[in-house]
């Protein structure tokens, strides 16, 4: 290799990592995983199972776990923090894999630049910088992705020792992700014919038999999971201790239900242009026509002909995933290795004209990507979900007792302070397929709850007819089997004929005033009244802002409801507002519409807020 062409090869690879690590920096995961998206459904989780050596939801991904606690296990030694440190893991692959791709258009165009413009293209297509930068299994699948296509578009070496080296990447690929299978016409074509050209059928039947317990190799990480199951480590997913729970992790069953084909040719057609659509939001629409043109060029030309036709050839079968089972997966992630091939298709591209248009394209490309992605990204590792959760938890009394959180990115942050970070160690947390009705220490959870499982659903769990919720801080809801019929009132206070209040106390944390309040319940009522809390000016009733609630226990809990003699802990936040002087708290109903019958309660001036730390 010419030293010109040497020197050129590090500083187009130097320039496109730097550039990537600057503009992945500001968007990096540095936080307890929240966020309602698919993204995030699981960084969450694999935050927790990172720091504590536990296993993963199905299929189990051991190899991402073992690997990722050792790292984790490093990186927390040098002081990373138990949050960043699972994000870095998936970095290193992320890197790593874009690393190994530039080093593969290199070998095929001998074009530096070019191959820097591809590779930082790559990187910069939604999904790859999105795995890159959270705590997420996929960095390692594009890993295997780009490993295999590399060994695979190589021709140095024996094709026996390829067919070897394949087979061995493919059971590590495969055995972690199963998407990673998908991409086998094209390396069954970049391996075996060769294999029987340069040697005798029996001895090229012998390499491919040897293939096969290769391959099998893969798979030993498995035995990571009834390990720690046996083991008693504190973050198991479901039961892989004996063979059913075993299996039905292995073999994914419980996303069964998702793999079905579109019910109508209507839903195939639809599910086809959302494939295209989602392969357009990953790399933008000139980037994927500059792909293609490339790949195009590529087939003309005798010494790459054969690269683009095996890149070609392993993107069937996604394809075909996408649109027979479009959502079985996350489609962008299935979409990211026909990305990888486009980005070679760049990479072909690029290198027909030159040095300085592959310069030009990396400018232009990347610009173009950062502005389509980069708020988005930036918005997804930056959700206060996460925090705003673990914050809600604490505030559960004395930090004790049962917590219900379905399976979600508000459970895994929990799970975070509980057996991570340890701030919220005492509270036992429990997702909605536990068996509630044995639960006999106080139960909690979370007001967005309820938008899920509604107050007659937790009835039904806990085998009572209906159940009493009180709100003993903001944003916590505690489910009682019995009604609260005794109290040590000191206040007392008539607000409607049947409700009264017995306890109201408010203080001001930071920019927000904290209320809470103790209803009861004279007599049934017979109305259902609302709660009014409003922030005004220094005598007027008109509100400058509201914190109205539809029902007591942020609307889960109708006065119809209550039952004669019933205490109601009730909790309320609103914001404060330079102009606001006093804040006034009451019931109200609504008579007919736009008519409305105000029953005062209780009133706080501002100034005289405590602070809630006092």
């Amino acid at each position: 290799m010419p030293a010109s062409l040497k020197g050129r090869m590090w500083i187009a690879y130097g320039l496109m990592i730097l550039i990537l690590l600057g503009v992945y920096a500001p968007t990096l995961l540095t936080q307890p995983g929240g966020g309602l998206t698919a993204y995030m459904d699981d960084v969450g989780e694999i935050q927790v199972s990172l720091n504590v050596w536990g296993t993963i939801h199905h299929t189990g991904y051991p190899l991402f776990a073992i690997l990722g606690n050792t790292f984790v296990s490093i990186a927390r030694s040098l002081g990373v923090s138990a949050a960043f440190a699972p994000t870095l893991h998936s970095l290193l692959w992320g890197i790593l894999g874009l690393s190994v791709f530039y080093g593969a258009c290199l070998s095929l165009t001998h074009h530096p630049e070019a191959s820097a413009a591809a590779a930082l293209i790559l990187g910069l297509t939604r999904s790859v910088w999105i795995h890159n930068v959270i705590a997420e299994v996929y960095s390692l699948t594009f890993f295997f992705g780009v490993l295999l296509l590399a060994v695979a578009l190589s021709t140095a070496g024996s094709p026996a020792r390829r067919v070897l080296l394949l087979a061995f990447i493919g059971g590590l690929g495969v055995a972690h992700h199963r998407m990673v299978a998908f991409a086998a016409p094209g390396l069954l074509i970049a391996a075996i014919p060769p294999l029987f050209r340069e040697f005798p059928m029996s001895k090229a039947i012998r390499v491919l038999i040897a293939a096969i317990p290769i391959a099998l190799i893969g798979f030993l990480p498995y035995l990571y999971l009834p390990a720690r199951a046996s083991a008693g480590a504190v973050w198991v997913y479901g039961h892989p201790v004996d063979w059913s729970g075993f299996w039905h992790e292995f073999s994914g069953a419980e996303a069964a239900f998702l793999l079905h084909p579109p019910p109508s040719l209507e839903a195939l057609v639809n599910d086809t242009l959302a494939t295209f659509r989602t392969l357009i939001a990953e790399m933008s629409a000139p980037l994927v026509l500059l792909g293609t043109v490339g790949l195009g060029l590529a087939l003309k030309k005798p010494d790459q002909r054969r690269a683009a036709l095996i890149a070609l050839l392993c993107t069937p079968g996604y394809v075909l995933f996408l649109m027979i089972f479009h959502r079985a997966v996350m489609p962008e992630a299935v979409t990211t290795p026909i990305v990888l091939v486009l980005a070679l298709g760049i990479a072909f591209a690029g290198a027909q004209i030159g040095r300085r248009v592959p310069i030009l394209i990396s400018v232009v490309g990347g610009i173009l990507l950062v502005l389509a992605h980069g708020g988005f990204v930036f918005t997804l590792t930056h959700d206060p979900l996460g925090a705003e959760t673990i914050k809600a938890v604490s505030r559960i009394p004395d930090r004790q007792g049962v917590l219900m959180l379905p399976w979600g990115p508000r459970h895994t942050a929990t799970a975070f302070s509980i057996y991570v970070s340890k701030e919220n160690e005492q509270i036992r947390l429990l997702s909605h397929t536990a068996d509630l009705s044995q639960i006999k220490d106080r139960l909690f959870t979370l007001r967005d709850t309820f938008y899920r499982f509604p107050p007659a659903w937790w009835a039904q769990q806990l085998g009572i007819k209906t159940v009493h919720l009180s709100a003993p801080a903001d944003g916590v809801v505690a489910v009682q089997r019995d009604p609260v019929l005794s109290f040590d009132h000191t206040l007392d206070v008539p607000v409607t004929e049947t409700i009264r209040l017995r306890e109201a106390n408010a203080c001001r944390e930071a920019e927000t005033a904290q209320i809470t309040l103790r209803w009861y319940a004279q007599d049934a009522p017979d109305v259902d009244y609302s709660v009014f809390v409003h922030l005004t000016a220094t005598g007027s009733d008109i509100p400058i802002l509201q914190g109205d609630s539809s029902a007591p226990v942020y609307g889960w809990s109708p006065t119809s409801r209550w039952q004669p003699g019933e205490y109601i802990q009730d909790h309320y936040a609103i914001p404060i507002l330079p102009a606001g002087v006093v804040i006034k708290l009451g019931l109200y109903e609504q008579l007919s519409p736009g008519q409305f019958q105000n029953y005062p309660a209780i009133q706080w001036t501002v100034d005289t807020l405590p602070a809630c730390h006092n």
